[in-house]
């Protein structure tokens, strides 16, 4: 859609500035329009924002230059989503927003930024203005499914995708629709309590005791771990206890997996009701995930999220590592190719060495180095650069690289 732009269209500005522009101005704002218009079809939409906003300085009627120069924004703020730069996306496209108000692509760029940044009520306004526009796009009611998703309205992200899945060339939505289904056929019967951003929800078995207590260790969780990631986020955070049975059901995750974070913390209950040592350390260990899965834009290997909310839990329940220093000892280790995946994809066997693995090296990085690189090479891997490339900016002025981290890492645990 944005690889070129109707030669219509530059015939046309020609024309306008023809009738608008003085003989001494006219070659020279014509060449920046024209200039600009090749740099879209280059997809070059910075260097046409510049040429584009030098002809509206020149123009006698600036108004006219005003749809080419939302195009630009339009283009840059698409560059910086598909690159997760989505604080820079949404600054794009409210600029966009200035110059081509009536362009539902501005709109919807708005909306998946606003989204990303967890700013749902900014995202639900927008992508509902696209709607009113064009009410025939799938992709703004898969949109606004995920916004009701995430806030919390689960019988609406049903309606919503259902309405979507009708529409004609829709094919994609079938595992997500039954995913939901499934979570609404439990959640439909449980209660729900709210502290500071977290909203528990849970299935009243005279548990009132250690509800309160979850809703106080999450609260310590968001203030401990945010004070190591120097991150506090804004938004709501969904956290919903099951018995066993309902957990398996609505995951469909292995029986080995104490918990979940899909967006949502989900947590198998089961019968406990006084707070442990364990369980708080699962809680942080969740917890820790949602950050991680913030600042990493989902881009984190596996082993990096588990090994550091692993750090995290740690702190409260830290049981033996039992099979890493034999693992390293006979050449056993798992690769960290392996280990960027997830676990549950792996042999129940090696579960528990993936995340001693894991666990030992980030442990590892931290206790040398500190949380601050540890964050930059989070932020890094949410932008998509290479983990090598990341590790080396990272931790390059400590004078070691990702090979370097590795053979000193392997060598504290023989």
């Amino acid at each position: 859609m944005m690889n070129s732009f109707p030669h219509r269209a530059s015939i046309f500005f020609c024309l306008i500035l023809t009738c608008i522009l003085p003989a001494e101005s006219y070659c020279s704002v014509e060449k920046l329009v024209s200039d600009g218009i090749g740099h879209i079809q280059n997809r070059e939409y910075q260097k046409a924002l510049e040429d584009f906003h030098e002809a509206e300085s020149r123009a006698l009627r600036p108004a006219d230059i005003w749809p080419l120069i939302g195009l630009a924004y339009l283009g840059v703020g698409q560059e910086h989503l598909q690159a997760g730069r989505y604080i820079e996306a949404k600054m794009s496209f409210d600029e966009g927003l200035k110059f081509r108000e009536d362009d539902t692509r501005v709109w919807f760029g708005l909306a998946i930024a606003s989204f990303h940044l967890g700013r749902l009520d900014d995202s639900e306004s927008a992508v509902l203005t696209a709607i009113a526009m064009d009410s025939s796009q799938i992709a703004f009611y898969e949109l606004l499914s995920k916004i009701h998703y995430a806030n919390g309205r689960l019988r609406k992200a049903i309606d919503t995708l259902e309405q979507a899945s009708a529409m004609p060339g829709s094919d994609k939505n079938v595992q997500f629709l039954e995913k939901l289904q499934r979570e609404w056929e439990v959640e439909k019967k449980m209660a729900k309590e709210h502290q500071g951003l977290f909203e528990l929800s849970f299935v009243d078995e005279g548990q009132s005791e250690l509800i309160a207590d979850i809703l106080e260790v999450l609260n310590d969780a968001y203030r401990w771990v945010g004070a190591e990631l120097d991150f506090f986020p804004e938004f709501k955070i969904p956290v919903l206890l099951y018995s066993r049975q309902d957990f398996n059901a609505v995951t469909l995750s292995p029986d080995w997996a104490g918990a979940v974070y899909d967006g949502k913390i989900r947590i198998p209950l089961g019968g406990l009701s006084t707070m442990t040592p364990k369980l708080k350390a699962l809680l942080f260990h969740e917890y820790a995930h949602v950050l991680i899965d913030k600042l990493g834009n989902s881009q984190v290997p596996t082993w990096i999220n588990e090994g550091y909310a692993e750090v995290c839990g740690r702190q409260h329940f830290d049981p033996p590592v039992l099979q890493l220093k034999s693992a390293a000892q006979q050449n056993q280790l798992l690769s960290w190719t392996t280990l960027s995946e997830s676990f549950m994809s792996l042999p129940t066997a090696q579960v528990p060495l993936a995340y001693e693995q894991s666990y030992s090296m980030v442990l590892f990085l931290i206790e040398n180095f500190g949380s601050y690189p540890f964050k930059e090479l989070l932020i890094l891997t949410s932008k998509n650069v290479p983990l090598k490339v990341a590790f080396e900016t990272s931790y390059g002025d400590y004078g070691v690289n990702w090979e370097t981290i590795e053979n000193e890492w392997r060598n504290s645990i023989h």
